[in-house]
């Protein structure tokens, strides 16, 4: 009778162990193994379409838009490809100055995207019709709408060119409702 109950433990102890490696096996497989719940964080970023995500960054964009009105008149919008060099041209200046003006955009472009917090939106970039301005507006993960706006200032020295001292930034933020859960975990 006692190895009776000894086999009768044996066996229930074996099933439960076999049933729990099963429940653990299956849980983190998830629904590629179509059996269970899948936790992968990242597993909705993988049913959206191209069109879905295109949706909810112009949605975003267009709440940015609505938040921080840009003068057309006085201001172009511009993509990335084109965001890091102004096609300006000014017939009296050394080949070097011209050089480093066509420039400055770019160095400050590239300031204020290094200074965006991670998991902020792709800007939105416009330049002054006279290549003098250049503002560029994002949302953070929290909401907060950033205006940057770098104004052009000529070098005092043009024997001594500094592309960091050819700008001036400020900046504006305003309150925003934070950025749609899936778009933070792009």
């Amino acid at each position: 009778m006692k190895k009776n109950k000894t086999q009768i433990l044996f066996l229930a102890i074996t099933v439960i162990i076999a049933l729990s490696m099963m429940v653990y096996a299956f849980g983190n497989r998830g629904l590629a193994s179509g059996v269970g719940i899948s936790h992968d964080p990242n597993a909705e970023l993988a049913n959206l379409t191209v069109s879905q995500i295109e949706e909810i960054t112009e949605l975003v964009n267009q709440d940015i838009r609505d938040t921080v009105p840009v003068d057309s008149e006085k201001y172009i919008e511009i993509q990335e490809s084109n965001a890091d060099s102004s096609k300006n041209t000014d017939n009296g200046l050394p080949d070097s100055l011209s050089s480093f003006k066509e420039n400055w955009s770019a160095t400050a472009y590239s300031q204020i995207i290094e200074e965006a917090p991670v998991g902020s939106t792709y800007p939105l970039t416009y330049m002054s019709r006279d290549n003098k301005e250049m503002l560029v507006l994002y949302k953070e993960p929290d909401g907060t709408i950033v205006k940057k706006i770098a104004i052009y200032k000529a070098p005092k020295d043009s024997r001594n060119i500094d592309l960091y001292e050819m700008y001036t930034i400020s900046e504006e933020r305003f309150a925003g409702e934070p950025l749609p859960e899936i778009m933070q975990k792009w």
